[in-house]
């Protein structure tokens, strides 16, 4: 698939947890070439259509701000992969509400329904 239907693709993709969205953002990125102005117009795009996707924006911010775009990517990726934020937290939740409970989230995070399930 060309990168840039690649990239229309994700754009449109209601939902998707976080290292998936990175993964596919960033090989899509790989593929479409180190131009910076183009690499800007098409992470602020992305950025755009996913406001919620922590993990992509800092993507898109380490990208735009490296000197090895290739290397980031995968840095990157690998990164997110391998992120324990989830299991941290679901630790905490269960230290904190052994017996059940109710909780209360403002906004969409990936990080909480993985910790949730």
């Amino acid at each position: 698939m060309h990168p840039i239907e690649h990239l229309r693709y994700l754009a449109r993709a209601g939902y998707a947890d976080a290292p998936e969205l990175v993964s596919e953002t960033a090989s899509a990125l790989r593929h479409l070439g180190a131009d910076p102005a183009n690499l800007l117009l098409t992470c602020r795009r992305i950025v755009e259509k996913h406001p919620t996707c922590g993990p992509l924006w800092w993507l898109c911010a380490e990208l735009l701000t490296a000197l090895e775009p290739r290397d980031t990517l995968r840095r990157c990726v690998d990164a997110v992969r391998e992120d324990s934020t989830p299991v941290h937290l679901a630790g905490h939740l269960a230290t904190r509400f052994p017996d059940g409970g109710t909780l209360v989230v403002n906004g969409w995070s990936w990080e909480i329904a993985v910790a949730l399930v």
